[in-house]
């Protein structure tokens, strides 16, 4: 399977018969060696707080990345009280070999990444921030669910069904018209209804 995605199943071969239920599941976090990924199209999350793509927790964390499939996370540091580098990436350029995953939980920091915040944290609130040229990749609305106070929008309600068809014309109206075609005190005609079932006795219909 690609990057991204784990072989789930098995596949096996009895008396000539090819049994294969093996699927590709994919992940919801990864972690990855990210250092072609320039080659690979990634973009660091706009705005950022310097042309480097770092960025704080407390800029509005759930705009991240919006219109791709991951946000990855590399490079915590103690600047200004902690910041890191958000990539955005598509599933299509997740291109990126795996990295074992304490990679991105502390185990590749060192004096350019040294953590996140004050306290040097590799891992913030749950979320694992990745180390250099190690990508904390989740999925976008995972990635969502991790952030403390976020709320999920609430499903959008089915459509009304439509009206089942017609099995015969339309009930009839019951308007009345009086046409003007005379003066004075009786210049209205009698009454005449349009379009009505059962017309009444002495009236045009």
């Amino acid at each position: 399977c690609n990057t991204g995605y784990v072989l789930s199943g098995s596949r096996s071969c009895d008396s000539g018969q090819l049994t294969d239920n093996a699927t590709c599941v994919e992940l919801d976090h990864f972690c990855v060696d990210s250092t072609n990924r320039d080659t690979w199209g990634w973009v660091t999350h706009k705005p950022s707080t310097d042309n480097y793509g770092y960025i704080s927790f407390d800029e509005n964390p759930e705009s991240w990345c919006a219109d791709y499939d991951y946000v990855v996370l590399e490079c915590p540091r103690l600047v200004d009280g902690g910041d890191l580098q958000a990539w955005c990436v598509n599933k299509t350029q997740m291109l990126a070999p795996p990295a074992a995953n304490s990679d991105c939980n502390g185990g590749s920091l060192d004096q350019f990444c040294p953590g996140y915040g004050t306290d040097g944290v590799a891992v913030w609130n749950g979320i694992d921030l990745g180390g250099p040229y190690r990508g904390s990749a989740y999925k976008r609305d995972v990635f969502l669910t991790k952030l403390s106070g976020y709320v999920a929008p609430a499903p959008s309600p089915d459509p009304a069904p439509a009206p089942p068809p017609s099995s015969g014309p339309s009930p009839l109206g019951d308007c009345e018209c009086r046409c003007d075609e005379g003066s004075g005190s009786f210049s209205w005609s009698p009454q005449t209804w349009i379009n009505k079932e059962g017309c009444p006795s002495g009236q045009d219909c």
